[in-house]
């Protein structure tokens, strides 16, 4: 870039008889890489043309392109104070407040637009944007049914509607109205960029190759569409497909930084720290004023485990982008796992002296008291965040979820009754009329609906959530029956009458005693809603799984045993006299070795996954295959994590009768917030690396450690406690 001198005489040569010319001109410095230069245009434009409120608007946007927002928000204030009947003005100064994150700006800022240019659908779709940002889907709808009245052929707002499906994670809706926004509008390229984006969010990979190839086909070279498809391969984890159409991406838009980023993304997934680096240098050299390549470069350390490189590249991204708060908030980051604490907290105080407005750096501060476990620090932090920031959902989220891990749970459901209060559209009983919805059920009573579960673990997973709940909350009654116990058992310990109240019953399928569920279901009224859902186990991941004639029952401590997932292979390895080094290596040399057909094994539990699926309510075969290798599912043969808990409770939410208590949207909403930072498994069993290897698991690492009891065990730590049979903490 041209330095302050060379720009002083660029603007001292340039005093232009036309407005156009010297726009013209600032332009062509942009375009250099001048933006001092371009600057000093602009100040003596506005200094000749007083009248117009380009030389304003335009170094604004010039500005935040380079993340220098606040700067750009100084000008575009005096543009709309000066041009108050411009909408292009208002519009520009409502949507850097956006951009900037600054909701309570944007939402008055659009806000105040809406009302002084009632006729420009663009207001409307502005506001309703400012709307999503806040969370408050249920105004955004509303705001956006009615300016589709208004403005009923505004491609604008259809694609708002769109987004705002998006958000709420309602991929089903969201597919749907791209596709009639593509009926309405057949060459607006950003709704099929839009649908395929919905499609593989929704794991519907087949789907968007498909319609993204009936496109490409018409739009052969336009660049959303191209990264769209690199995109479906990369979600799909077909490495060398995804790497073919990101060459495609790069060689056809050689200046399109999506196609270097997207490359990037998949090298450091596969573990190719190096390549990814040399495909961001390349970008570096490309695209030097671009901060979102710089934070992918600095985002690599990271992932290497780098921490000095991760540090010194976070500093440059801070340099060179001083008003990005991404750069701030990952250097914290760094330097927290650098272990260099007093610096993270340093650089989080200034961060948020810099960005007051916006609430993560004031959450990552919270966030370092967390990770050195000072309660009362965090509390006050947590707190801090809130009362500064009440519109940030994620600072009433983090303040519970902080508390939880410090085993105060009633302060934990306090804090999440502080957000209930304040994010009305999450847990109120509002409803979102839409024309796909299906009408309320009328069961015409004050009293609350009573749900029973019957099952194992799993159900019991899944009356905790809708228990807990907060749209359901005093509108629910739930009780869980373990019904590995007689019938008569059952119904001595059940509250008298319970079973001939129900409203609606939750069965796990394939687990208990049958002579009890089938007693219990005798007892159900006959207008009861029955629902049944599978266990959804898995096996393949972990191959080596079998009989221990060390587990035995051993109480009081070890009721089922100590080690309860015996391993077959470790039985045949008692010897005491073996150091841990050689007893580890004749485990791991015995394992690799070992004749498996790890493929078989997948594909019998995927069939027996179907086979439970058949005649069941909840349907999990397809769920479990498009995720596995992209999430942690099951944390044992006999635990399942969070993901696979939280879709049984996804696809339950639709039973019909729950929709008296709230909209299922808003249902769905509060499940998303329940289920952050929820732990559905009691023991998590390591993985081997010859399995996480032959299945690319995305989510496994060599130093995984996972959660056994109150432990907290590495691979190699594991497996040399089972094999000297060592006590646990239980």
């Amino acid at each position: 870039m041209p330095d302050a001198a060379s720009s002083d005489t660029f603007a001292a040569e340039h005093r232009f008889a036309l407005l156009a010319h010297g726009l013209d001109a600032a332009q062509l410095a942009l375009a250099a890489g001048d933006l001092t230069g371009a600057l000093a245009v602009y100040t003596d434009l506005r200094q000749a043309y007083p009248e117009s409120p380009d030389p304003y608007r335009l170094p604004a946007v010039a500005l935040a392109a380079r993340y220098n927002r606040d700067e750009a928000d100084i000008l575009l204030e005096e543009a709309a104070a000066r041009f108050p009947a411009d909408p292009v003005v208002a519009a520009a100064f409502a949507d850097n407040a956006l951009e900037r994150r600054d909701i309570p700006a944007a939402l008055e800022r659009w806000g105040k637009a809406r009302s002084q240019f009632p006729d420009d659908p663009a207001m409307a779709e502005g506001l309703a944007a400012a709307l999503r940002a806040a969370s408050r889907y249920i105004d955004a709808e509303a705001l956006l049914r009615d300016a589709r009245t208004q403005f009923a052929a505004d491609p604008g707002l259809c694609a708002e509607q769109a987004r705002l499906a998006f958000a709420r994670r309602d991929y089903t809706m969201a597919i749907a109205r791209w596709q009639a926004m593509r009926r309405q509008y057949p060459d607006r390229i950003d709704a099929c960029a839009g649908e395929a984006e919905s499609l593989i969010a929704a794991g519907r990979f087949d789907g968007a190759d498909s319609l993204l190839a009936e496109t490409v086909a018409r739009f052969a070279d336009d660049s959303a569409l191209l990264v769209a498809q690199a995109r479906v391969a990369t979600a799909r984890r077909d490495w060398a497909e995804a790497s073919r159409r990101w060459g495609i991406v790069r060689a056809r838009h050689p200046d399109n930084k999506v196609g270097y980023l997207g490359q990037a993304a998949i090298w450091r997934d596969l573990g190719q720290f190096d390549a990814a680096d040399s495909v961001l240098t390349e970008a570096l050299v490309r695209f030097p004023d671009d901060p979102d390549t710089r934070m992918a470069f600095a985002a690599i350390a990271d992932s290497q485990a780098d921490s000095a490189a991760a540090v010194g590249r976070w500093a440059d991204a801070r340099a060179l982008f001083p008003g990005h708060t991404g750069a701030h908030c990952g250097g914290i980051g760094a330097l927290q796992v650098a272990g260099r604490l007093h610096e993270a907290e340093a650089l989080a105080r200034d961060s948020m002296r810099r960005f007051p407005y916006r609430p993560e750096p004031a959450i990552a501060y919270a966030r370092l008291a967390d990770s050195r476990q000072d309660w009362p620090e965090a509390n006050l932090r947590w707190d801090r965040a809130k009362a500064r920031f009440p519109d940030a959902v994620d600072a009433y989220l983090g303040a519970a979820h902080s508390l939880r891990e410090q085993g105060n749970v009633p302060a934990a459901d306090e804090a999440l009754q502080q957000a209930a209060a304040r994010f009305h559209w999450l847990f109120a009983r509002d409803t979102i009329a839409e024309p796909e919805a299906l009408p309320l059920p009328a069961i015409g009573r004050d009293a609350p609906i009573r749900l029973t579960v019957t099952g194992f673990h799993l159900s019991y997973q899944i009356s905790l959530l809708f228990g807990r709940m907060l749209p359901f909350r005093d509108r629910l009654k739930v009780e869980w029956i373990n019904v590995g116990m007689d019938l008569d058992t059952v119904r001595a310990r059940l509250p008298s009458a319970a079973l001939g109240a129900t409203d609606i019953h939750f069965e796990e399928s394939m687990v208990g005693n049958a002579a009890t569920k089938a007693g219990i279901r005798a007892m159900l009224p006959p207008g009861a809603d029955i629902r049944t859902f599978p266990t959804t186990n898995l096996r393949v991941l972990w191959p080596f799984h079998g009989p221990d004639p060390r587990l035995v029952p051993a109480p009081p401590v070890y009721n089922g045993g100590r080690y309860v997932d015996p391993d077959r292979v470790a039985a045949s390895l008692v010897d005491p006299t073996l150091t841990d080094d050689a007893l580890f290596d004749m485990y791991m040399e015995l394992t690799e070795a070992a004749p498996l057909d790890l493929d078989a094994l997948y594909r019998d539990d995927l069939a027996r996954l179907l086979a439970e699926d058949a005649g069941l309510d909840v349907q999990m075969a397809s769920f479990v295959a498009d995720r596995f290798h992209h999430e942690m599912l099951v944390a044992a043969p006999h635990e399942r994590c969070t993901p696979i808990v939280k879709e049984v409770a996804r696809q339950l939410l639709g039973t019909p009768i729950l929709r008296e208590i709230c909209d299922l949207d808003i249902a769905l909403a509060g499940l998303d917030r329940l289920t952050i930072g929820w732990r559905a498994h009691n023991r998590a069993l390591p993985v081997h690396p010859r399995v996480a290897r032959h299945f690319d698991l995305a989510w496994w690492r060599p130093d995984r450690l996972y959660e056994y009891g109150r432990n907290n065990f590495g691979f190699r730590e594991y497996l040399l406690r089972y094999l000297r049979w060592s006590p646990l903490l239980t």
